[in-house]
């Protein structure tokens, strides 16, 4: 899977999201900051995410085709989410990863 980040967009945005699968047993912490998305993996909640989410690895897909949260654990601020979203874009299959 990839994204792309609306940069313009997404400038004025200091978000963090957790992502718990417990199938798997660890967190995706995913920071968004200065229109740049990052993401780091641990065991442990991150103390600075504004909202965790906790789900399966199916919810998870569901949520990522655009399904809803449906019956997916939510802890925070829901809008983060939303946030998040709204500056991620789909990119080109015959994008430039290197222009001139």
């Amino acid at each position: 899977m990839s994204v792309r980040v609306n940069g313009p967009a997404a400038w004025g945005l200091d978000l963090a999201v957790d992502w718990y699968l417990p199938g798997q047993g660890r967190y995706w912490h995913l920071r968004l900051k200065n229109g740049v998305l990052t993401y780091t993996v641990g065991a442990k909640a991150s103390s600075s995410a504004g909202l965790t989410l906790t789900m399966s690895k199916v919810q998870l897909l569901q949520l990522l085709a655009g399904k809803g949260l449906g019956a997916i654990e939510t802890s925070g601020d829901i809008a983060l989410l939303a946030k998040l979203f709204s500056v991620l874009v789909t990119p080109t299959a015959d994008f430039n990863i290197v222009t001139p």
